[in-house]
């Protein structure tokens, strides 16, 4: 068979398999719907949470060529705790029972110096917290919580309600969605930071921790203070979000952080700069959903 009639053959066979047949559509698309309850009374599950990051700042005295560094800072802060849902309403979780098992972190109180390791008095401790007209109660057994941490449980439970992750209409693997402002920092939130951009794109449907789950890429932008010193956080990676309990099962996100800041020193004042690793794992153990055990991963 001459070398054309060849290619001209294998042209028309590759055409074939690339397009159907007349009066055939093409299979459709899988789309899913995906979305992130608010909580409901009977709600229980285990959380383990952590994040991290260390900078190496360079120091400089204001109006001199003199400058110094690398100064290491490393901030790491860790909590795992089991919650009860008792009551709820439609901004969410309004009466729950949390019990801590660690609650840690690891901080530099200033550039160089050594870290220093605080362990909340909460570690240990079942609190419940109640929120009524606006207003939060917390209270904890045995012995009690010391002011600031009542402060923060206070502030971080009344904006229980949490922030929608996923869009409002079905989505197919491929399809892209943006979240900016403050319900973007609230999804990723907690070392200070409340302005963010967050990009997410639904990649493909995977087995994960037994489960069919959707797997999210998702690159957040982040601006905050730690310790009231201006930071900025670029990370990436992936979160799965189980399709059969609708219920997501895990974040894990890294990237890079970066500060710059002026310091009162001595009567000196210092302009500093540093940039580092950053890091956020968050895991979630579903028990049960309104008060129904959840299925076991298969």
């Amino acid at each position: 068979m001459p070398l054309s009639l060849l290619r001209f053959v294998a042209t028309v066979l590759l055409a074939a398999l690339a397009f159907p047949a007349a009066g055939q559509e093409p299979p459709p698309v899988q789309k899913y719907r995906l979305k992130e309850s608010l909580p409901v009374k009977g709600d229980a599950y285990t959380q383990d949470g952590a994040f991290e990051m260390t900078m190496d700042i360079m120091a400089k005295v204001v109006g001199t060529d003199q400058q110094f560094g690398p100064l290491p800072m490393t901030f790491r802060q860790r909590e795992k705790y089991s919650e009860n849902v008792l009551e709820a309403d439609k901004k969410g979780a309004s009466h729950v029972r949390r019990t801590y098992s660690v609650s840690r972190s690891v901080n530099t109180p200033q550039p160089g110096q050594p870290p220093k390791t605080k362990t909340n008095v909460r570690q240990g401790k079942t609190v419940v917290m109640k929120r009524f007209a606006g207003k939060a109660v917390i209270t904890a057994t045995p012995g009690k919580l010391p002011a600031d941490e009542i402060a923060e449980l206070k502030k971080e439970f009344l904006k229980e309600s949490h922030p929608e992750f996923f869009p409002e209409h079905e989505v197919a693997p491929g399809d892209e969605w943006t979240i900016e402002g403050e319900q973007a920092a609230r999804i990723f939130g907690g070392a200070g930071f409340d302005k963010a951009t967050m990009k997410a794109r639904f990649e493909e449907i995977v087995p994960f921790q037994g489960r069919q789950c959707a797997r999210v890429h998702v690159m957040l932008e982040i601006e905050g203070k730690a310790d009231a010193m201006p930071m900025t956080m670029s990370v990436e990676g992936k979160i799965h979000h189980a399709l059969d309990i609708q219920r997501t099962l895990s974040a894990d996100l890294q990237g890079t952080v970066s500060m710059t800041s002026q310091l009162d020193q001595g009567g000196s004042k210092l302009d500093l700069e540093g940039t580092g690793p950053a890091k956020f794992t968050w895991t979630v153990s579903w028990l049960k959903s309104a008060g129904r055990p959840v299925p076991p991963p298969k």
